[in-house]
């Protein structure tokens, strides 16, 4: 191998040898939008905008919507963030088995809870929160890759 491109084949590694990892990066960067824009309001204690699309500030505003008192949305900030550092620090250093297994626990772990919660939010709260749906199918998403991840050994 060239030498000259040795460097970048091993920095994309994991994202030349499979592309659902870029799939992945992009959905977790996508969550991070949009579990940034919860954990804003819920700082700032803003209204969401739904634009007439359920009522996102009664599931906002709900019991459900803390975990131990800290607010979903900062975990979920926290968990779309964790699988874009995994994503990423794999580019730098060779633990490509155990970033597929962490980024499907934790993938199994969020798709597990946002059904739960999803479960809460139309037959317990009876309110639809767009924000929370999206979240639940980006997590989703990710997680249905990340058993083709680790399927694609």
């Amino acid at each position: 191998m060239n030498s000259k491109y040795s460097s970048i084949d091993h920095d994309n590694k994991i994202f030349a040898k499979n592309p659902r990892a870029w799939l992945i990066l992009l959905l977790a960067f996508t969550g991070i939008v949009v579990s940034s824009y919860l954990s804003w309001t819920k700082f700032s204690n803003k209204n969401l905008l739904c634009n007439g699309l359920g009522d996102c500030n009664a599931v906002n505003s709900s019991v459900y919507a803390y975990l131990f008192d800290i607010p979903i949305a900062y975990l979920g900030l926290g968990m779309y963030t964790l699988i874009a550092i995994l994503l990423l620090l794999d580019t730098k250093i060779k633990f490509m088995e155990l970033t597929k297994l962490s980024i499907f626990g934790i993938s199994l772990f969020g798709s597990i809870y946002s059904f739960w919660l999803t479960y809460v939010e139309v037959v317990i709260i009876e309110a639809i929160c767009i924000y929370c749906i999206a979240s639940a199918i980006i997590i989703t998403s990710i997680f249905i890759l990340s058993i083709y991840q680790l399927k694609n050994n």
